[in-house]
């Protein structure tokens, strides 16, 4: 199984893309205005943008495009794509797909970086595919129910590592057009062996907008882990054709803070 413990900036970064939540409004006026992990998309020409979650775009009323520049600048693309199946109504169905592809460090399949290219032959930079179906259904005026899940491919390189089925769903009250609530849970599982789940998060968040300026706080709570210093791999200076292994020092948390201001242009 390929084991990714990304450095401190890209988990904050990868965690706040994952997990804040944005609007495709001003205000959010009825639950069509949900785009967080919802069967929604922005309108056609919309944009939504935070200071460290992604830019989002509506290419017309079904489809939205997402990057994440920041991400892009540390040589850390990722991008997404949504497809509204239905018409916007009580009941939405949508299908995603989102790549990630970590171009800063080479690494083996256990998370450390690869210093010297000699040293392992299966190595390389660290990747992944997501594709979802997610269902969203208007329980009761303002409460809006989501759920999905799909597979996501990890590489390294264009080498096949893992495979886990990623579940996600998700309760959002809008209490009026200018507070929002969000309570958001999502797990990996391989049904196909023998683990249960894993990387579990749990997730609540508060948001309130002054007009086109949004205000996210939240806790998030699960397995964290933070790269202090990177496992690394290499060949030995000494010992010509063996390798030398370092731990790295990681700091492992079970609660991060969200917080980020966003706004639609």
């Amino acid at each position: 199984m390929l084991r990714r413990r990304p450095a401190l900036l890209f988990t904050v970064l990868a965690l706040t893309c994952t997990l804040v939540t944005t609007s495709a409004q001003a205000t959010w006026s009825d639950h069509a205005d949900l785009i967080y992990d919802t069967a929604f998309t922005l309108d056609q020409g919309e944009f939504e943008v935070g200071v460290i979650s992604p830019l989002m775009y509506g290419v017309n009323d079904r489809v939205q495009l997402s990057m994440h520049p920041i991400l892009l600048l540390i040589l850390s693309p990722h991008v997404g794509l949504r497809w509204q199946l239905t018409p916007t109504g009580p009941l939405g169905v949508a299908l995603n797909l989102e790549g990630t592809w970590s171009l800063l460090e080479p690494m083996d399949s256990q998370g450390r970086e690869v210093t010297d290219s000699a040293a392992c032959d299966g190595c390389g930079f660290p990747g992944s595919i997501h594709a979802w179906p997610t269902v969203s259904w208007l329980a009761a005026p303002g409460l809006l129910l989501n759920a999905g899940a799909g597979p996501r491919l990890d590489f390294l390189d264009l080498n096949h590592e893992d495979t886990a089925l990623v579940t996600h769903a998700s309760v959002q009250w809008i209490i009026n057009p200018e507070n929002l609530v969000m309570l958001h849970g999502s797990f990996d599982a391989r049904p196909w062996g023998n683990s249960g789940a894993t990387n579990p998060v749990a997730q609540l968040t508060y948001a309130h907008a002054w007009g086109v300026l949004h205000l996210a706080l939240g806790v998030a709570v699960g397995t964290f882990d933070i790269v202090i210093e990177p496992a690394t791999l290499s060949m030995s200076a000494t010992n010509p054709g063996t390798t030398v292994a370092t731990e790295g020092k990681v700091d492992t948390w079970n609660v991060f803070p969200v917080i980020d201001l966003f706004f639609r242009l």
